[in-house]
């Protein structure tokens, strides 16, 4: 069973490793600005917040092109005190 698992494991992992290698050459940007993630937060089963993750437009920091992230984090009136 170990030795099953190995191979599987060590499979997925070389079909990986290529995948990113033939990628290498391309300069893909992983997120657009206005792409917007929320997200529930949970304590336990209650529902604690929410929290929205944003992608703004580029930056300019120290003279290198950045990514600019806006997160906003509310909590539910039942959590805040």
């Amino acid at each position: 069973m170990k030795q099953s698992f190995t191979v599987f494991f060590t499979t997925i992992l070389g079909i990986l490793t290529l995948a990113a290698m033939s990628n290498a050459g391309e300069r893909r940007i992983p997120f657009t600005p206005g792409e917007k993630m929320s997200f529930q937060v949970r304590w336990a089963f209650i529902p604690a917040g929410e929290v929205q993750l944003e992608t703004l437009p580029f930056d300019v920091v120290n003279g290198v092109k950045s990514y600019h992230f806006a997160m906003t984090a509310r909590t539910y009136p039942l959590i805040d005190p």
